[in-house]
């Protein structure tokens, strides 16, 4: 039963309509060097705003600092309230502008309804402390363990062999999206993306829908954009990937990462020099080692092709002495050709 009480002259009264209801699941949301006022703000934002948002009733929020480790507990309520304001009769006759009878009683409040949101910090409960801070551990781990990967261990499909970095620039033959990634590039990044979903749920030993795997799914969001990762292949080549994205399902756990190809990370195995992306620049490069040691040779010649080179036969009859002629068209229409380099499509 609602109860007036009447308080001295400019007294706030606030008076609940209801008893508040608990919402089961705990929310975690993340802020970075907070003080106390940001603590508390965030632990009231992702409660109302984030699904399902607390219409009525109490809502318990882990906050979790980024930036220095520490994590706090709120209990968050809302509530409909009436609040009054007692106002005198020199007040009331100057906003309501009737003459008061003598009769009347000497003060009567103003009451106003509104939603009212507070927060409280609380004693976390040592458990779902212990998983969070285990998991956002976790993910630290992930981050660092990404970084470098091996093709060999991924799963590329069998509808476009990718066995080096030279598979990845130049022109492949797909068509390729609205974002100019090739279907084979898409691939690729496809399967990148499924390496590294594995490796992070065979960390994760939190339930998916407890306040640990929320935590961990958003931290991972935080910190994955400032990600590169370097893929090997066994020839030596490499490539890298900068994350972009954290897709995530419905119920808002960690389904996959969207990346994009780092222009320029293509590399010989040296880790330094960078592989050729047109016809033009494999000039300084096809007396290298890299350009005769198959089977990293086979792949430059294929790269080389697809850019626009053309490889002619040299003059020898023999086939792994008349080495080969390479020639191709700079950007100012000139032909240019570089001869006598042993045919690695040979095996020579």
């Amino acid at each position: 039963m609602k109860k007036m009480i009447l308080a001295a002259p400019a007294a706030l009264i606030a008076l609940a309509f209801s008893m508040p209801v608990c919402s089961t699941e705990t929310k975690v949301a993340l802020c970075e060097y907070c003080n106390s006022a940001a603590f508390r703000n965030a632990a009231e934002v992702i409660a109302l705003e984030e699904s399902p948002r607390l219409q009525e009733g109490v809502q318990f929020v882990f906050v979790a600092d980024i930036g220095t480790d520490e994590i706090r507990y709120y209990e968050v309520v809302r509530e409909y309230v009436e609040t009054c304001l007692e106002r005198d009769k020199a007040d009331a006759k100057r906003s309501r502008g009737p003459v008061l009878d003598p009769g009347d009683p000497p003060d009567f409040p103003d009451c106003f309804s509104s939603w009212v949101t507070t927060s409280t910090q609380l004693a976390p409960p040592a458990t779902e402390l212990a998983e969070i801070r285990g998991a956002l551990e976790e993910v630290d781990k992930f981050l660092a363990e990404i970084q470098d990967m091996e093709a060999r261990d991924m799963d590329f499909g069998s509808i476009y062999p990718i066995d080096s970095a030279t598979d990845l620039i130049g022109p492949d033959g797909t068509a390729p999206n609205y974002y100019n990634v090739s279907a084979r590039q898409q691939a690729f990044m496809n399967a990148v993306s499924n390496a590294m979903l594995d490796s992070f749920w065979e960390r994760a030993y939190w339930d998916a829908q407890s306040a640990a795997s929320a935590a961990a799914a958003k931290y991972l969001g935080e910190r994955a954009e400032a990600i590169v990762v370097t893929i090997n292949f066994e020839n030596g080549t490499e490539i890298s990937v900068k994350l972009i994205n954290l897709l995530r399902d419905e119920n808002g756990s960690v389904a996959g990462f969207e990346m994009e190809i780092q222009p320029g990370s293509a590399l010989h195995a040296d880790g330094l020099t960078p592989l050729p992306g047109s016809a033009g620049d494999f000039i300084d490069q096809f007396s290298s080692p890299f350009f005769t040691t198959p089977p990293l040779a086979r792949a430059l010649m294929d790269l080389f092709v697809r850019a626009g080179g053309r490889v002619v036969p040299g003059p020898s009859t023999n086939d792994c002495s008349r080495g080969t002629v390479m020639c191709w068209t700079n950007p100012d229409g000139k032909e240019e050709c570089q001869p006598s380099y042993p045919d690695p499509q040979l095996g020579c």
